[in-house]
């Protein structure tokens, strides 16, 4: 599969989809960043609270992109299997 496709369902993945619905990740994602800018501002000020934040993001980002992209290729292929059984 092309790398622009992959991208494509990357980003797709991440919003509300017709036969998925939301991520179930999202909300986990960005409190789990969320948590990493608090306690990297606790300890570091500025500095801490970009690199606790950072930090959380590269750890949790990866899964959450996984997901999105599962998550959008399986719902093109559920619309492609309800566009040809209600066609034939």
């Amino acid at each position: 599969m092309q790398m622009s496709k992959i991208i494509k369902h990357m980003i797709r993945g991440c919003g509300n989809l017709h036969y998925c619905g939301d991520h179930p990740g999202t909300a986990f994602v960005f409190t789990f960043i969320l948590i990493g800018f608090i306690v990297g501002a606790d300890k570091g000020g500025w500095k801490g609270s970009i690199i606790g934040g950072g930090l959380m993001g590269l750890s949790s980002m990866p899964l959450y992109l996984y997901g999105s992209y599962e998550r959008s290729v399986l719902d093109e292929e559920l619309t492609k299997q309800n566009r040809e059984f209600f066609n034939e």
